[in-house]
């Protein structure tokens, strides 16, 4: 009995399983998907606090800068779409903040069974308060982030999250 629970492992270890998710957001990427946690309703970030006196785009310039990012995978075979290597390359995906303008995704790299990608949460906040960007620093509210994916202009995913920001202490 202990072979095969020996054996198991071994075998579990050594297979690349696709995640349980078509989508998840997460903070980074790499060449396999999201580098774990996978996050689905919120994502949180901690920024380092912009020093006195600071405008909104004093802040999201900082945040832009130190690289912080909302990432995604989506793998079409977990939902039950099969596409293929040509159509995976034709998908696009874009995002949308708190139900505003559509923005493409900043960068988007086309895998064997599926696509990841993400924007810099500073180029998101810059869109989202472009008209504010001479106010006084305020930590921005939770934002409604919303990713959509399609191919040939119709919506294969769509996803969202809450992208909520606190200042490191």
């Amino acid at each position: 009995m202990k072979r095969y629970g020996i054996l198991w492992l071994i075998l579990w270890g050594c297979t690349e399983t696709l995640p349980e998710r078509s989508f998840s957001f997460c903070t980074t990427v790499t060449e396999t998907g999201c580098v774990p946690p996978r996050l689905s309703r919120r994502v949180l970030l901690t920024v380092t606090p912009p020093k006195a006196r600071a405008t909104m785009a004093d802040f999201y310039h900082q945040v832009y800068f130190a690289g912080d990012t909302l990432a995604f995978e989506y793998f079409p075979a977990k939902d039950n779409k099969t596409l293929s290597p040509d159509e995976l390359k034709q998908l696009q995906v874009f995002y949308r903040v708190d139900g505003g303008e559509r923005y493409p995704m900043e960068r988007i790299d086309y895998r064997r069974q599926g696509i990841t990608g993400f924007s810099l949460v500073g180029s998101i906040l810059e869109k989202k308060y472009a008209g504010e960007k001479n106010e006084p620093f305020r930590l921005p509210p939770p934002l409604q982030v919303e990713y959509e994916i399609e191919l040939a202009q119709k919506i294969l995913h769509k996803a969202r999250t809450e992208l909520t920001l606190r200042l490191q202490p």
